[in-house]
């Protein structure tokens, strides 16, 4: 395979890779890589990488052998991946150096240390966004020979020279991008000046046989161009920030060898040297960054219309906020952020002025935030997180993130990167202090969640992680339930899952957030008020339509319809339910369990919960015409669904009969060890008795006497008929449903408790 500098990295911008392996196809002697100061060849892996990643990475590339490299990934949640180049021994090859290679590939994979290996494939942060060709290049620029700076892994020092039917080699300086391998061309080594569409700079290494007619050559006799020629080529931040002399062909190779290595081994002694973190180096790192802040602020104001003026004080900035996320490894010293108003200065710059995607400030701010308040660093030091936590609500942290997530391009990587992130930092505070939930929603969180949900975007990481906050604000909290529903939440819910009417979600993440927005929809109906914005905004069509249709979303717009009419609310959505025609769409949910329900997940206990929840909710509020409807329902076809009640009836009866019989030996073996049986252990016993089956057989045996109390004698007498064949007892109903009488209690008020325990009895006397 035979590829061009040029193309690789064009690709790698068309398609946002961020990283890809890159192995050399020739055999030996056939056009490898080689390097001329040391006469070796340089053949088999490599990586090509994304310079904005660059700053990511901890450690270079490892050379395990000349066919295998590996490079070590961070991720997110200070886990690592373990990229792996690889080029194996082709057939002909002896066993030795097969098994050799195999060897060495075993060891590398069983590394322990790592969450993830990936081996010769792209390596693909989320979100990708293709661009069109015109996006991608502004200008390409020809110089002459010139020295290039790209990153390999190896330690030899070699220069921009090709020969004919050969690979060209490149220098070794330890910054910029890496690349290697899978050159082939011939003529004369040229460097290509790639400025993209986002003013970001690439400088590789090409050897073209004749330039491309659009491509701009530098002429000779144009002192400028010549001198732009020869200047060292700023290809990292480093490289930017300092250039050097001019650097002439005739250079000795031998000079850059030394130079390079001087370099190196500075470097080395200034990571030997560098400081433990403890509670003087965070303050020292603390007030540098304060300095630079006010550097960068003072700049700003001064040069308002000069960027150049206060680039380098944003690119220190940058740097030192880059530099505090060590501080996240020590969640004991987060008091220090607080006490000297680092937190403070830090929210300040969340509306900072600079949106480059290069230099993002306001987006170094929110992954450095993202970092600090992980929820394992916030269990690691509860009273560290506490003192982060409580500065973070005092300075509106919420709405500040906010504001910032409105003006950010998710089209742009980094800037979606960026609302991933901040979506993070919600999601780890509300878990680790979830009363906080209330507070965001009201700093304009769920209103901003609300938009980007429906949002005409393609679906991404992002949608499915706003779904799963807003699931996350609405869980058990009414002030949140109400705040949506004042913002037409409701309405935007069915909009959404509306879509998944007459299709299935795509993908797993899809169904995913799919789920979410059902158990969104599912808390707020727990609200009264946003029943009435369900009704009026048609949602008992639409999971009426849904259970129709009997697709994925099937078995959630059950649940939905179960929370839609369920207690005395939901008497406005029973009538309308039995309106619509809803009866033809639940009783043959009742009669059988569908097998697509099964394969969904869903068990036969939930289904037949949900179902005979909605039966039960329907025969405590229908009044009238809709009652009568569905009382006809029991007589239809002989009674066949009273027959399929009374089975059901007998299936819950036996399990809650064998759980009853366990907890009753667990109670005897208690008693004998001398153990006393409290209210606690008693509740602990009515719960898993209500899990065994318990609360689906009161449901039944509610049904059961609603249905004999309704003045039908046809009814009464089937109901009695069948306890009397299979052996039942009036009294086993009766105890049941004096049992549910005496643990009724939803929290309602004393009256309403009252008056429904009051109504149950009376129907008991006429069973």
């Amino acid at each position: 395979m035979a590829l061009t500098g040029l193309f690789i990295v064009a690709e790698l911008k068309r398609y946002n890779i961020d990283i890809t392996t890159l192995s050399e196809t020739r055999r030996l002697g056939e056009g490898s890589l080689r390097e001329l100061a040391g006469g070796q060849h340089l053949h088999g892996v490599s990586f090509a990488i994304q310079n904005c990643l660059l700053p990511n990475f901890t450690e270079s590339p490892t050379g395990v052998s000349k066919k295998l490299m590996s490079l070590c990934n961070p991720l997110i949640r200070k886990q690592l991946a373990t990229l792996l180049s690889a080029y194996a021994p082709t057939l002909p090859s002896a066993s030795e150096a097969k098994n050799c290679f195999n060897q060495m590939l075993d060891e590398t994979l069983c590394c322990d240390v790592h969450s993830l290996t990936i081996t010769n494939t792209f390596f693909q942060i989320k979100n990708k966004y293709k661009v069109s060709d015109s996006t991608i290049w502004r200008k390409i620029e020809w110089s002459d020979e010139t020295k290039i700076e790209l990153c390999l892994a190896h330690t030899y020092c070699n220069t921009a020279h090709h020969t004919e039917n050969t690979i060209p080699t490149v220098k070794h300086d330890g910054i910029s991008i890496m690349f290697w391998g899978c050159l082939s061309a011939t003529g004369t080594i040229k460097l290509i000046n790639i400025n993209y569409a986002d003013d970001t700079q690439i400088y590789i290494a090409f050897t073209p046989s004749n330039p491309d007619k659009g491509a701009k050559r530098l002429r000779d006799d144009d002192p400028e161009e010549e001198h732009r020629g020869r200047q060292r080529l700023p290809v990292g931040r480093d490289a930017g920030r300092f250039p050097e002399a001019d650097d002439p062909k005739s250079e000795d190779l031998v000079h850059d060898k030394k130079k390079l290595q001087e370099l190196m081994e500075n470097e080395d002694q200034e990571d030997q040297e560098a400081e433990p973190l403890d509670e003087s180096s965070v303050k020292k790192m603390i007030l540098t960054f304060e300095k630079r802040s006010y550097k960068n602020q003072e700049l700003r104001i001064k040069f308002p219309d000069s960027p150049e003026k206060f680039m380098e004080s944003e690119l220190d900035l940058n740097d030192i906020i880059q530099e505090m996320h060590v501080i996240a490894t020590m969640p004991d010293l987060y008091h220090l952020l607080v006490e000297l108003n680092a937190v403070h200065s830090l929210l300040g710059l969340l509306s900072h002025e600079n949106t480059d995607p290069v230099v993002n400030v306001a987006i170094a701010v929110v992954d450095l935030l993202q970092e600090l308040t992980d929820i394992d660093t916030l269990h690691e030091s509860e009273e560290g997180a506490e003192v982060l936590i409580d500065a973070l609500l005092e300075g509106q942290v919420v709405a500040l993130l906010v504001q910032n997530m409105e003006r950010l391009d998710e089209q742009v990587k980094e800037e979606a990167d960026g609302v991933y992130n901040t979506l993070a930092i919600t999601e780890n505070m509300a878990e680790f202090r979830p009363g906080l939930c209330t507070e965001a929603a009201q700093q304009g969180l769920m209103q901003w969640l609300l938009k980007r949900i429906k949002a005409k975007m393609p679906f991404d990481a992002n949608k499915l992680y706003c779904s799963e906050i807003l699931a996350i604000l609405l869980q058990n909290n009414d002030s949140t339930r109400e705040l949506l529903g004042e913002l037409d939440g409701i309405d935007v819910l069915l909009q959404q899952l509306s879509v998944f009417k007459r299709h299935n979600p795509s993908t797993a993440e899809e169904q995913e957030m799919m789920e979410n927005l059902f158990d969104s929809l599912c808390s707020c109906l727990m609200l009264a008020a946003n029943r009435d914005r369900f009704l009026k905004g048609e949602g008992l069509q639409l999971m009426n339509l849904m259970l129709r249709e009997k697709k994925m979303s099937r078995m959630s717009a059950l649940k939905v319809l179960n929370h839609a009419v369920i207690g005395p609310e939901g008497s406005d959505n029973c009538h309308k339910f039995v309106d619509i025609l809803g009866l033809r769409t639940i009783f043959p949910l009742f009669m059988k369990t569908p097998k697509r329900m099964k394969k969904a997940g869903l068990s036969d206990k939930e289904h037949e919960e949900h179902v005979c929840s909605i039966i039960a909710s329907m025969l405590r509020n229908l009044k009238g015409q809709q009652r009568t409807r569905l009382l006809s329902k029991f007589t239809e076809n002989d009674c066949e669904k009273v027959d399929r009640l009374m089975e059901l009836h007998f299936k819950y009866l036996e399990a809650v009969q064998l759980a009853d019989k366990k907890i009753e030996g667990e109670k005897h073996d208690m008693v004998r060890r001398g153990e006393i049986i409290d209210d606690t252990m008693e509740d602990e016993f009515y719960l898993r008795r209500l899990d065994a089956g318990l609360f689906v057989l009161q449901l039944l045996c509610y049904i059961m006497v609603e249905i004999s109390s309704a003045g039908i004698p046809q009814l009464q007498q089937r109901v009695h008929q069948i306890l009397n064949l299979r052996g039942g007892s009036v009294k086993v109903v009766r105890h049941i449903m004096r049992e549910y009488v005496e643990n009724l209690g939803d929290g309602k008020s004393a009256e309403f408790k009252e008056n429904e325990q009051k109504r149950i009895l009376d129907l008991l006397e006429d069973f």
